[in-house]
């Protein structure tokens, strides 16, 4: 999974501001939601700033920093902001910068697995988190399972992509991964 892991991030890198597919369907904007795992937010909560190709801070994010632990698998790397594994192994996050349409990079990303992969789409469309902050999401699955959430902050172009893979569905539902992506606000 590690290899396979490194593989997307690579992808994510080097596309993370192309263009993208119109072609996946999509859902009705919703709210994001609070996850539907049973595992909770530990409580312990790392803020990260977001910052455009210049370093000036253009939002943030947190993490849970219990349940989360910073991946060394992945070197850092512009323009990757941060990646993390839970405890067991069972979730990769990887946060990084984006440029361009929010939407652009978490369709692109799923259109390439499922024309070079033969991976099946799953949910797409857009959730608002709780800062009203709107976030494209795109999922896939086959072997592993890929949830892609695609944010812009304001009337820029400077956004991030949060990545999540799993070799199950349950991980991507849960409750830590859910407060990383509501805490996402831009400044």
């Amino acid at each position: 999974m590690a290899k396979n892991l490194l593989f997307y991030l690579i992808l994510l890198v080097f596309f993370a501001s192309c263009g993208g597919s119109d072609e996946i369907e999509e859902e009705d904007k919703t709210a994001l939601g609070v996850g539907t795992s049973v595992t909770m937010p530990s409580g312990g909560e790392q803020s990260q700033p977001v910052t455009d190709s210049t370093g000036n801070t253009v939002g943030t994010f947190s993490y849970d920093n219990i349940y989360f632990f910073i991946n060394p698998l992945v070197p850092p790397i512009d323009p990757i902001i941060l990646s993390l594994v839970n405890a067991d192994g069972t979730l990769f996050v990887t946060v990084t910068r984006s440029q361009g349409r929010a939407d652009t990079a978490c369709r692109y990303i799923v259109a390439r697995l499922m024309r070079d992969s033969n991976y099946e789409d799953g949910k797409t469309g857009w959730k608002t988190n709780s800062y009203s902050q709107d976030l494209y999401m795109a999922k896939a699955q086959k072997t592993t399972y890929h949830a892609y959430y695609c944010g812009k902050f304001g009337d820029t172009s400077n956004g991030l992509i949060v990545a999540a893979i799993s070799g199950s569905a349950a991980p991507l539902e849960s409750k830590p991964l859910f407060a990383l992506l509501n805490s996402i606000q831009a400044q």
